[in-house]
């Protein structure tokens, strides 16, 4: 008798966690991860831009939104692949962008104040703050 596999497609954190990319946490999830949790928020990551990792993550599902309103789109970011509620970013100097998330973590309070009370209406602010301290990190004044 003959039997049939069917394929069962992965989750996004599946291929992600299958990849030998290193993907990076960030994000509420990073952040504030209390909120993430009561408010079952998406999953954000990041790594540094690799035209290869780019397009095995296409070639599974995963589809650019970077042109879309979100809150990734600060100088550093190049592009944002999404599948399900998996966010990963792109970054052209991902070292640089994980220094100013290590300075987040740091100061929680400052974190907290700048990214989670500004509303969704305000992401030209975000990303003006997150440019400011990529520069600020760039120049070595973190």
């Amino acid at each position: 008798m003959f039997t049939a596999r069917i394929p069962v497609e992965k989750t996004a954190l599946q291929i992600l966690d299958e990849s030998e990319t290193i993907f990076r946490l960030t994000g509420s999830r990073l952040f504030n991860p209390i909120y993430a949790e009561i408010n079952e928020s998406d999953w954000d990551f990041f790594t540094q831009y690799d035209p290869v990792c780019y397009k095995n993550l296409v070639d599974k599902g995963f589809s650019e939104i970077l042109n879309q309103n979100i809150g990734y789109l600060d100088s550093d970011c190049l592009y944002v692949l999404r599948k399900d509620n998996v966010d990963v970013q792109f970054r052209k100097n991902s070292a640089l962008y994980s220094e100013v998330c290590e300075y987040f973590m740091q100061h929680r309070r400052l974190s907290t104040h700048l990214m989670f009370r500004i509303k969704e209406g305000s992401q030209s602010l975000r990303k003006q703050i997150w440019n400011e301290f990529l520069e600020a990190a760039d120049k070595g004044e973190l």
